[in-house]
């Protein structure tokens, strides 16, 4: 049987949608570019990130076999990699290349819902209304405020990555359902398997991929009819499943490295059952239609006295589906499934870090709720025309962009949350007053980066009277006066943090550093070996340990150490820099250039090590090395008077030198 498809002039092509869709979806997030990093990962993921410095082959291979922040995402290592050769630390090219990252995205969505509707209405196929419907659809997706999370902050770049490989997929598997030809079929099913690989390379969230495609079987494809059909269509998908559970594994193994993932004496079942189920309501679904008071953090509830309304509207919800299904209309019910499998996750029974939900979960998940749009509006208007019609087309069209305009408000001034990391954490507070304290610490943090200690020790304490027994504040109130070099307050409020929760690493490893500092070096050994204990990879701690064994001149003690961390932490400029120092304390001098040389290749901002270059050389008579190496030094800070002095020495010295 042939299609029979009512053909209109004036459809834009393809090439020209997607650069409408570029355009408008550029323009409401342009704000972007003009926002910095800010506190919260992308110090770890971007500017304190040594293996994204350069693209050497070492780089390569730790970005791809290692648990970097306690993340497993060599493609989005990747791609921050070539951003700082293209951008360096300049924030907005970073944000450019998410911002294009989520336009393509978006267009992606245009791409799908006009294949899919159009694989499920080929009778009367109107290419017009197709097109429109697609396209309200992609911008429901792409204008939508709860985009602004994976977009605007740099950190979820494998956010908006993992999703540009994941939402071709479904083109792919739709190309491979339809082939006739047994080549051109394992050719779409291999596109598929690679681009899931890729996806989950830059982040996990797809990891439930596998079984989407099973419901796409049943629902438009048709392909799982009866019991029986089951069996071979998950046979085809082992490759899928496969890399999943990889997946899961890695990630959980990644993650358990710094004791992320809670034990459920940490927050019970059924605590974690209730927060699911209001997350999914009042978050996820709610949100996704009224997208106002969003925050980048939303902490545990303290009670869930409501949580049978949320329980209540996922029955009502569920029910309504299976009546849709019963009168073999599956759409909403696909829908419903894809919505809440892809949530599955994240969504809180294995619970990862301290939010309770997040925004940027909905971006993955979303794509059902852009189809039921576009569904939803072929459906409407693809009827016989009359006058009624007409204007009820209208309206609905006027609703409709009244509704993108709103949501295109929205996102302008969420984009605008991420500005930078004072006006960031301030706006956690105001989304979550009864947590004002745990905000104040934040604040407090982003002021001691910046130098301001006086005004960051006043937040902590105030932050104090709000909740005297708080980690985090005496935490930080200790890291505060060990700054200011007042080591007895330090050390009081590192032993307060003691008191409230024993055996954390950070507090041991922080008064090791400490009792260093005070000469307290049996009590600093002490305390930094505790930390290992409690924490055996724990590259920091043994930095601080190895720094400790150099000051001491136990070299072979702290070469030991140096190099434990380096196993963990592959990319330490710092761990390199002090085998350097050993090796040149022992005069091996052209081992010690080599340690300084892979310093500097690790971080090449790591002035430290070009100073030990210039001093090694200056010992050994490589008086225009020596300068070159100080050159590097000026170059990132070019202020330094003393610097500058010895560059005028060697100067003098080279003069004086006979020829």
């Amino acid at each position: 049987m042939t299609q029979k498809v009512k053909t209109t002039t004036g459809i834009p092509s393809t090439r020209l949608t997607c650069g409408f869709i570029f355009l408008i979806t550029f323009a409401v997030f342009s704000g972007a570019l003009d926002n910095q990093f800010v506190l919260w990962d992308d110090n770890g993921f971007i500017y304190n990130n040594p293996f994204i410095t350069s693209l050497s082959l070492e780089n390569l291979w730790t970005m791809a076999t290692t648990f970097h922040y306690s993340n497993w995402q060599p493609l989005s290592w990747l791609s921050h990699a070539i951003d700082y050769q293209l951008f360096g630390l300049h924030p907005a090219g970073h944000h450019l290349t998410s911002v294009l990252f989520h336009c393509w995205n978006t267009f992606w969505v245009f791409l799908i819902v006009r294949e899919y509707l159009a694989y499920t209405c080929k009778k009367n196929l109107d290419v017009r209304v197709l097109w429109q419907s697609a396209l309200i659809a992609a911008f429901f997706f792409g204008l939508h405020p709860l985009r602004v999370e994976s977009v605007a902050w740099v950190s979820e770049r494998k956010d908006v990555l993992s999703t540009f490989l994941a939402f071709p997929v479904f083109l792919t598997y739709l190309r491979y359902v339809t082939a006739q030809e047994a080549k051109r079929k394992l050719f779409w099913m291999r596109i598929s398997l690679v681009l899931f690989f890729l996806s989950l390379t830059a982040k996990p969230m797809p990891l439930t991929l596998p079984l989407i495609l099973l419901l796409l079987d049943y629902y438009p494809f048709a392909r799982w009819q009866k019991s029986s059909d089951l069996i071979p269509l998950i046979r085809e998908k082992i490759p899928f499943f496969v890399l999943s559970l990889a997946s899961v594994l890695i990630t959980l193994l990644a993650q358990n490295q710094i004791g992320a993932i809670k034990n459920f004496e940490q927050i019970v079942l059924t605590r974690r059952i209730a927060n699911a189920f209001q997350s999914l309501s009042s978050i996820y679904l709610e949100k996704s239609f009224w997208p106002v008071v969003l925050s980048p953090f939303y902490y545990y509830p303290r009670t869930y006295e409501g949580v049978w309304i949320s329980v209540v509207l996922f029955l009502t919800i569920s029910g309504l589906c299976y009546q849709s299904w019963r009168k073999e209309k599956p759409l909403f019910a696909i829908a419903w499934l894809y919505f809440l499998i892809t949530l599955l996750p994240v969504i809180g029974i294995v619970q990862v870090g301290e939010q309770a939900a997040a925004d940027r979960y909905t971006y993955f998940p979303s794509l059902c709720l852009s189809l039921l749009v576009g569904a939803g509006i072929y459906s409407a208007r693809h009827t016989k025309i009359t006058a009624q019609k007409i204007a009820l087309d209208k309206i609905a069209i006027f609703a409709m962009s009244a509704v993108l305009v709103l949501f295109s408000t929205l996102t302008f001034k969420q984009v605008k949350v991420w500005e930078e990391s004072l006006n960031f954490w301030e706006q956690v507070g105001k989304t979550n007053p009864e947590r004002g304290a745990w905000t104040l610490a934040r604040r407090g943090n982003v002021l001691l980066l910046r130098g301001q200690v006086d005004e960051a020790i006043q937040l902590f304490v105030e932050g104090l009277k709000y909740r005297p027994n708080d980690f985090y504040l005496h935490f930080s109130l200790g890291t505060a006066y060990t700054l200011k070099k007042k080591y007895v307050e330090a050390e009081k409020e590192y032993l307060k943090t003691m008191s409230i929760s024993p055996n954390v690493a950070s507090v041991h490893n922080a008064l090791g550093k400490l009792y260093a500092a005070t000469g307290k070096l049996a009590l600093a050994e002490e305390n930094l070996k505790k930390a290992i204990e409690i924490t055996p990879r724990f590259p920091l701690a043994y930095l601080n340990l190895g720094e400790l064994y150099l000051a001491q001149n136990r070299l072979q003690l702290a070469e030991d150490a140096f190099n434990t961390a380096l196993k963990d932490h592959p990319a330490s400029a710092n761990a390199y820099d002090n085998l350097g120092t050993i090796y040149s304390r022992r005069k091996d001098y052209a081992k010690a250039e080599q340690y300084f040389q892979k310093a500097v290749k690790k971080d090449k901002i790591y002035f430290q090590a070009f100073i030990h270059l210039g001093e090694l050389y200056t010992e050994i008579g490589e008086v225009g090395k020596a300068e070159n190496a100080y050159r590097k030094v000026l170059e990132i800070l070019p202020d330094w008077k003393e610097i500058q002095e010895r560059i005028t020495a060697l100067r003098k010295t080279e003069i004086r030198a006979p020829h």
